[in-house]
């Protein structure tokens, strides 16, 4: 007993010995795929390093590399500038590429080869198709043309997360404040802040004395304005930045994820006017909801956004929603004109009550500039706390119950040889 004991021991010093002069040959940049060499190169998709093409090709790496090779040749492909002698050559490599991996065989080459062929003839079908189109006005008529396997796999992307990858993540603006880089100029050290594409604040702010008739405002002015910054966050996130390019849709969006927009409502703290929002997320019909560490992230942005100096992002950020009302507001001006040509009443009637939302919305949204600019703004700096509070709690409860659900997934019942009921003889 004592032997196989000391043997096991032997065996065990002998393999961490082994791991260590692995770890001491390699570094901490090893290989992804082999885990034997040093990884000199990374994957431009992944982020994987790895140390050569054949690690790169190898079965563990398939699935990013010949994916990430497909999606650059449907790049080119639908390159409506690309001449019909390039879309040829891609073409071709793509077509050895195929023969490289799978190896040559008589039938399947030429089998390969139709369908390669096939596949390029429904690429310049498309492009006949879409010819014309503006991809980022005309989405509806581009959808219109679309076959149905073409919608499948549009649908299919977007469940996978294939077409989240393709998108650059929008960097808020309110995060850039943060960056303060240390130039050191020969014996002179200078701050430099890079340049920050703040939203430009709406002009003569009206003065909040005038508009109450010089009565004090009310102390939970300040849980509304947590509101709006909540809403309007939560939306240009939403919209990866382009919130402005699309005001006339998204504004309903607005109002609805923050209720005091548009109702006569007063919060008593932090919690009551977040969770009001949330409440209108977790809804089945929402289709704004995003996931759970994306709701809950935005109220960093919040903190984010107050803890700027003089509150100069939170006017900002109202002013952006103010002048993306305002856009809206102008819109449905618009609508109303060509409703009253064509003489169709009941549209007319219904635009216009929109409008008057829209006017309503826009005011409120200036009423809480004219808020954050009084003296009365430093209520505003007191939320921070609690605002970090909510935040972590609300994480620790999603991370609980994450983990409780990944318990019940797992949770296999025991199996009963004996029945609980049994006949009585």
């Amino acid at each position: 007993m004592a032997s196989l004991l000391n043997e096991e021991i032997r065996k065990s010093i002998e393999e961490a010995e082994e791991t260590e002069e692995l770890c001491d040959k390699v570094g901490v940049a090893a290989c992804a795929i082999c885990l034997k060499e040093e990884g000199r190169y990374t994957c431009p998709r992944c982020n994987a390093r790895y140390c050569s093409s054949n690690c790169y090709k190898s079965d563990a790496h398939a699935d990013c590399s010949e994916s990430f090779y497909k999606e650059c040749f449907m790049d080119g492909i639908k390159d409506m500038s690309a001449s019909s002698e390039e879309k040829q050559n891609m073409q071709q490599m793509l077509y050895k590429l195929e023969q490289q991996q799978t190896g040559p065989s008589g039938d399947s080459q030429d089998g390969l080869h139709d369908v390669e062929e096939d596949d390029y003839d429904e690429e310049e079908d498309l492009a006949s198709r879409i010819e014309g189109l503006d991809l980022d006005k005309d989405t509806d008529a581009i959808w219109n043309v679309l076959t149905d396997k073409e919608k499948r796999e549009f649908e299919s992307m977007i469940e996978d997360g294939r077409l989240g990858n393709m998108i650059d993540i929008w960097q808020p603006w309110w995060k850039s404040h943060t960056v303060n880089k240390i130039v050191e100029i020969t014996t002179i050290t200078k701050s430099v802040v890079e340049n920050t594409p703040v939203p430009k604040c709406i002009k003569n702010i009206p003065d909040l004395k005038m508009l109450l008739h010089n009565s004090d405002p009310s102390d939970s002015i300040c849980f509304g304005v947590v509101q709006a910054l909540y809403g309007y966050a939560y939306i240009t996130r939403f919209h990866n930045g382009e919130h402005a390019m699309h005001a006339k849709q998204i504004w309903k969006d607005i109002i609805n994820l923050v209720p005091i927009l548009k109702e006569n409502i007063n919060y008593n703290d932090v919690s009551g006017a977040i969770h009001a929002s949330m409440a209108i997320l977790s809804d089945a019909k929402c289709k704004l909801v995003v996931s759970q560490k994306f709701t809950v992230g935005v109220i960093q942005d919040v903190c984010d956004l107050i803890e700027s100096p003089s509150m100069t992002f939170v006017i900002a950020a109202l002013s952006d929603l103010h002048t993306l009302l305002l856009s809206a507001l102008n819109e449905l001006q618009v609508q109303v004109k060509h409703a009253k040509k064509s003489k169709k009443n009941s549209l007319v009637t219904e635009l216009r009550l929109l409008r008057q939302c829209c006017f309503g919305c826009m005011k409120k949204a200036e009423f809480l500039i004219s808020w954050v600019a009084s003296d009365k703004r430093h209520k505003l700096a007191e939320t921070i706390c609690s605002l970090q509070v909510e935040m972590h709690s609300m994480t620790s409860q999603f991370a609980t119950h994450d983990k409780i659900k990944k318990q019940l997934a797992t949770f296999k019942p025991q199996n009963r040889s004996k029945a609980l009921i049994e006949p009585i003889s």
